[in-house]
């Protein structure tokens, strides 16, 4: 189903969860790299940081699982170009970066 302007309701969708991904993700990360901020000349922001992180990784996680899959709806049928490959790129090298920290 095409509406006027020839953008689809599964890319709808896919833009919306690829956003929401970004949203929770980098909202995960912001709070937990301000609390690393706060924690390194404080042993209570310090202690914080560890108990915030237990949650916010979980929703790091989230957030990038639901970016790939928003992208993965949203340029499904259209294939690779400069653009895909790029962010392709950029989401392993995010990927093996939590990998990295996570374990």
């Amino acid at each position: 189903m095409v509406s006027g302007n020839g953008f689809t309701w599964m890319e709808f969708v896919g833009l919306t969860v690829h956003l929401a991904g970004f949203v929770i993700g980098l909202g995960a990360v912001t709070v937990i790299d301000l609390h690393g901020l706060l924690g390194r000349k404080s042993p209570y922001w310090t202690e914080a940081t560890t108990r915030t992180h237990k949650v916010t990784k979980p929703l790091i996680w989230l957030g990038m699982t639901l970016a790939i899959l928003g992208a993965w709806m949203f340029h499904d049928g259209h294939g690779w170009t400069f653009s895909v490959a790029v962010q392709a790129v950029i989401a392993l090298v995010l990927i093996l970066n939590g990998v990295f920290l996570s374990f």
